[in-house]
């Protein structure tokens, strides 16, 4: 019996002589037959999807991700040290260049607190020896401070006006009588002493404290040199702390804004140094922030060595310095940033 095409191809003949009529043996009982696969003649189907059966579409090209960012201590050495690293900072996010640059605010915040805390009290010793010679009594009583008159001259005229101090180029005024406001004392940074106020100013910020804070005690003390002797020795490390705090505090307002403003700033000038890259502004903000971590740590350094830009150059002319120097080491970044980089294509979409 003759067998059909699909037959054929399902068996596997035992042998391949056909016999004396023509026609192929029958494979005998012993004989092992052997499924064979059989090959379909139409496609697969494809398996029903959301988009109605259609193949799914081409993935978007992956964007590279930053490289892994150093340790919060290893990349602040880095950017103290390495000027290089104030390029590289460019490949990270604004958030990794930003720790550093707080932990240098904070660092020069403490640099600065710690040289005022520890030059406050020989000061305050010399200062009291010549007191009597230079400059009238005062008195502080729940606090508010009142001029002294001196014996031999007529009531409420004193003979010698209130002190005028300056230290570490920071003058310090002293009116009881309210007759004269921050503003008229003509220099960057002042302090100011009203009957019941101190002004602290730097630049454009200021800090008001109460006397009846610093001095919350009803007991009253006499500004002379006899009482400035007497309240050195017992509250002579009272008072280091206090204008240590005082001062850092203010320090860390005066760079935490500064810093700001210098990133806004000279963001412009990183971008015009690497014009070939066509760095955007918000990658510019990230250079700028790392470049001024050195100069951060450098004023209070200098402010403990007692060393400041305004002994040279005049505190009227201190701010132009210390932009300048942002100014400089942001175009130096954005220059050294276009030879290590080079431009790359932004990939095509779909």
């Amino acid at each position: 019996m003759p067998t059909t095409d699909s037959e054929s191809s399902n068996i596997k003949p035992a042998s391949s002589n056909p016999g004396p009529s023509g026609v192929e043996p029958v494979a005998d009982a012993q004989s092992k037959v052997e499924p064979q696969p059989v090959a379909s003649a139409t496609p697969p189907a494809i398996a029903p999807t959301r988009t109605g059966g259609q193949p799914p579409p081409t993935p978007l090209p992956q964007v590279a991700r930053p490289p892994k960012a150093p340790a919060l201590l290893h990349l602040f050495v880095a950017l103290c040290l390495r000027p290089e690293q104030w390029a590289q900072a460019a490949r990270y996010p604004f958030r990794v260049t930003l720790w550093p640059l707080l932990l240098a605010i904070v660092l020069a915040a403490l640099l600065t607190g710690i040289a005022a805390g520890r030059k406050v009290r020989p000061w305050v010793r010399a200062f009291a020896q010549t007191y009597d010679q230079q400059f009238a009594p005062m008195l502080l009583a729940n606090g508010k401070l009142t001029l002294q008159t001196v014996p031999g001259t007529p009531t409420g005229s004193p003979a010698k006006l209130p002190p005028r101090l300056v230290i570490q180029d920071v003058p310090i005024v002293f009116d009881p009588s309210g007759k004269t406001s921050v503003d008229m004392v003509g220099t960057e940074r002042a302090v100011l002493v009203t009957s019941t106020q101190v002004i602290f100013r730097s630049a454009s910020s200021t800090m008001n404290l109460e006397l009846r804070d610093l001095w919350p005690t009803t007991e009253s003390v006499t500004i002379s040199s006899a009482g400035l002797a007497a309240f050195l020795d017992s509250n002579g490390p009272a008072l280091a702390i206090t204008l240590g705090t005082t001062m850092g505090l203010l320090n860390l307002l005066i760079n935490l804004s500064w810093a700001a403003a210098m990133i806004f700033l000279a963001a412009p000038l990183v971008t015009l140094g690497s014009a070939q890259l066509g760095m955007p502004r918000r990658v510019a903000y990230r250079v700028v922030a790392a470049a001024i971590v050195p100069l951060v740590v450098v004023s209070g350094v200098l402010d403990v060595a007692g060393y400041s830009p305004a002994q040279a150059i005049g505190a009227e002319f201190t701010p132009i310095f210390w932009f300048a120097s942002v100014a400089a080491l942001a175009v130096w970044s954005g220059l050294m940033a276009s030879k290590m980089y080079r431009r790359v294509p932004a990939p095509r979409r779909g």
